[in-house]
């Protein structure tokens, strides 16, 4: 709807509702133009924070997906022979914590336990021992040494364990 008019002068003139004033003023047409080019670069203005605004979220969002995947770009994963040569297979690899073992084997015969050394060496998990049973175990590695027997019908004692140092 078009703004009131007035008669002022023998001229009609519009009358202008300023919102952040306490009543409408009088404007003449010059006047006018630049109260509408005014408004024109508020509102470009305020378009151009909200695209600035956008910006900065999407750059912010940009490097926290850069961080995390730096936390994660170095780590390896590694398809475990979960067997009865299982002490072996770590021989000559080089482990760094973070990295993530995969063990696959039948679930009904086998099992991996997470020990400590004593349970290692003595093939017996505590009750502390995290024991998997999937089949197809993901195990991220500690630093230091993790320690994985088969807990079932003594194959730990036949060579299905493994001692993994991460650093």
């Amino acid at each position: 709807m078009p703004p009131p008019h007035a008669l002022v002068h023998g001229k009609t003139q519009r009358i202008y509702n300023d919102s952040h004033s306490a009543g409408c003023c009088l404007l003449t047409p010059h006047t006018h133009r630049e109260a509408q080019q005014q408004q024109q670069q508020q509102q470009q203005a305020m378009a151009q924070g909200r695209g600035r605004a956008g910006q900065v979220f999407a750059l912010g969002l940009l490097v926290l997906c850069l961080l995390l995947g730096a936390a994660t770009a170095g780590a390896a994963t590694y398809n475990v022979d979960w067997s009865f040569a299982a002490d072996s297979w770590s021989s000559g690899k080089s482990f760094r914590a973070g990295d993530v073992l995969v063990f696959s084997y039948n679930p009904a015969v086998h099992n991996v336990v997470a020990v400590d050394a004593g349970g290692y060496n003595s093939c017996r998990g505590s009750s502390a021992a995290y024991t998997y049973t999937s089949g197809s175990d993901h195990v991220t590695l500690v630093p230091g040494t993790n320690y994985f027997i088969c807990s079932l019908s003594g194959h730990c004692g036949l060579g299905m364990k493994m001692a993994v140092t991460a650093n």
